[in-house]
């Protein structure tokens, strides 16, 4: 099974050396699963027919830190597309500037959440302490890596009194402006395009 670090955040995705190996895995755990709520009946997903796309591109959100070679592959990609006959449309997606900074509050404030069960006693890796404070402390220290930890601590600081609202009710307005941004998008075109990831795929 997999453990929820951040529950409204988490996708579970393969990495893969090809891209047939990641569509195997992909039919392997696609579908509805009556006891997962974040998956959705396959009659609640509306197949799309059209012929020819409108397709977004927000260009002023990928001027910032995008290796040139994953810049370069992604023009590249949007030109095929062009080629093809899609619509290529320039796009505004502003608030997507504060994604980075809201996500490194609404994550560690869920792992915090999430992870809080894990104290040795109920739930988790159990070390033997000299009282239940200890048992927690050393449960937690042997079970918990260091990013893990520094997470919870984190997460516990931005949901504390007197932070919560400095932090993580900014954190979660600017989740709301980022929906409705891509939503008024959806509007306008059928699919939003950007590169995967900033940089080349790490070494296997």
């Amino acid at each position: 099974g997999l453990m929820a670090m951040g529950s409204s955040l988490d996708v579970i995705g393969p990495l893969t050396k090809t891209v047939d190996d990641a569509e195997s895995m992909f039919e392997a755990m696609r579908g509805h699963d009556p006891m997962d709520s974040t998956t959705l009946p396959d009659n609640m997903k509306t197949p799309n027919t059209k012929e020819k796309y409108t397709i977004g591109v927000p260009r002023t959100f990928l001027n910032d830190g995008i290796d040139k070679d994953v810049m370069d592959a992604f023009e590249s990609g949007i030109k095929t597309l062009a080629n093809a006959g899609h619509e290529i449309v320039d796009i505004e997606l502003d608030a997507l500037r504060h994604a980075l900074p809201g996500y490194y509050i609404i994550m560690p404030a869920e792992v915090a959440a999430n992870l809080a069960r894990f104290d040795g006693i109920r739930y988790g890796l159990h070390v033997d302490g000299k009282d239940r404070i200890d048992v927690y402390r050393q449960s937690r220290g042997a079970g918990f890596g260091e990013e893990v930890r520094r997470r919870i601590f984190l997460g516990n600081y931005v949901l504390s009194s007197g932070y919560y609202d400095a932090f993580y009710g900014k954190a979660m307005k600017a989740r709301k402006r980022i929906q409705r941004d891509v939503k008024e998008a959806f509007k306008k075109v059928d699919a939003i395009a950007t590169p995967t990831a900033p940089s080349p795929a790490f070494t296997i």
